[in-house]
């Protein structure tokens, strides 16, 4: 069966997706369990939506994770968020004193200790429990952690990807000039700081190339701090900005395999212990 993209998107909004949303309801109140809620901001545009997950356990299937609902909200405040997910939960036929858990991300918005979402949804559930991101838990740490190194390759990375974005074609020339095959640079995205194990890994495929490139043409202090060293000839060794850059990677090689871990789909208790 083939359709255009109107009569899909209204197949998917109309009876598609209440079908699902009705039937995840249902086992959900079938299997009599309390359940967690997760949620998270997405932003397209200008337009911000809210996914609102449900997390609980059935005798007959195991952990179950269901989408509750998806909605459009560009007032993301603790006030706003706290009254949609209420909403939800009631307009739903579910009982707020059955949502035992509050999982999201780390962000003062939804954990902070005076007027976060937590806090109001635990003046009207008592018996909730915060459930933090244990991935974002790892972002912060290796992000906290690198503030000691002497070289900030976090800021390398987007200074090169800025630059070159502008002089892709000269960099495709030294890319030839040091007989490598061209690789694109790739962008890395601050508020998701464990994004820079990828770009990182991508920068040390194409180092050769980005050292002529910026030797050549003029740079920013920061990008000569790990080059400059190497302005009259190119080093057959590593230097010791280099060996910063090899260090990071090295390191977030081990948080990128721990991230993995808790992104799978099942784990058990051990799992999560031995990884925190």
């Amino acid at each position: 069966m083939k359709l255009g993209r109107t009569k899909i998107e209204s197949l998917v909004e109309n009876v598609l997706g209440p079908f699902y949303v009705k039937s995840a309801v249902e086992k959900l109140k079938a299997s009599g369990s309390p359940f967690a809620v997760a949620k998270d901001a997405s932003n397209k545009g200008n337009h911000k939506f809210f996914p609102l997950a449900a997390h609980f356990f059935d005798v007959e299937s195991g952990v179950n994770n269901v989408l509750l609902d998806f909605y459009e909200e560009p007032d993301a405040s603790s006030e706003s968020v706290t009254k949609c997910i209420i909403d939800a939960v009631n307009n739903l036929g579910l009982d707020l004193k059955d949502v035992i858990a509050y999982g999201v991300d780390n962000a003062s918005v939804n954990y902070g200790k005076n007027c976060s979402v937590f806090v109001k949804l635990k003046a009207v559930q008592l018996q909730i429990i915060q459930t933090n991101c244990n991935c974002h838990v790892l972002h912060n740490t290796a992000k906290n952690c690198t503030r000691a190194l002497s070289f900030d390759v976090e800021h390398l990375v987007l200074k090169v990807f800025f630059k070159y974005k502008k002089k892709v074609e000269c960099l495709k020339s030294c890319f030839d000039f040091v007989q490598q095959e061209y690789c694109k640079v790739l962008l890395h995205v601050p508020t998701r700081w464990l994004s820079l194990f990828v770009a990182v890994e991508r920068l040390l495929l194409n180092w050769e190339a980005i050292k002529v490139y910026f030797l050549e043409n003029q740079t920013n202090n920061l990008i000569w701090r790990f080059i400059g060293d190497q302005q009259h000839e190119l080093s057959d060794k590593l230097t010791l900005p280099e060996c910063y850059i090899y260090f990071l990677h090295s390191v977030m090689a081990i948080f990128q395999k721990s991230i993995c871990i808790l992104e799978k789909d099942a784990m058990n208790a051990t799992e999560l212990y031995d990884v925190m």
